[in-house]
């Protein structure tokens, strides 16, 4: 039981249908590929950045602690179904929750909204 993509409709569907649809939609190669490694080791990445951020006091302590995500995951894939079109193709989504970069978007968001226009 999932949302539709527009509205204020509730999809039921069927388990089977659902998992043949996300694999559909993850097999469409010029969206998706495999990964080669498990995606949360950038988040190594992230934290030596961050530090270097800090050691050069271009980041401040606090700060730069904050913008980690303490415990990282990859991203969630799940679609949902696109009612108003025929055969109800999935919309797909990733949720960016508890992700690498999660903080930091959150923080860039926060301190960008001045700057954008529109």
């Amino acid at each position: 039981m999932k949302p539709a993509d527009k509205g204020a409709a509730v999809v039921v569907m069927n388990t089977t249908e659902y998992t043949t649809e996300c694999t559909k939609q993850l097999s469409n190669t010029v969206y998706y590929r495999k990964l080669d490694s498990h995606p949360t080791a950038t988040y190594n990445t992230i934290k030596r950045a961050i530090q270097e951020g800090i050691d050069k006091r271009k980041i401040d302590l606090t700060i730069g602690q904050a913008l980690l995500q303490p415990h990282p995951t990859p991203g969630r894939f799940y679609i949902l179904a696109k009612i108003h079109h025929e055969g109800h193709p999935g919309s797909p989504i990733i949720s960016g929750n508890t992700c690498p970069t999660e903080i930091i978007s959150q923080f860039v968001d926060y301190h960008m909204v001045g700057w954008l226009v529109g």
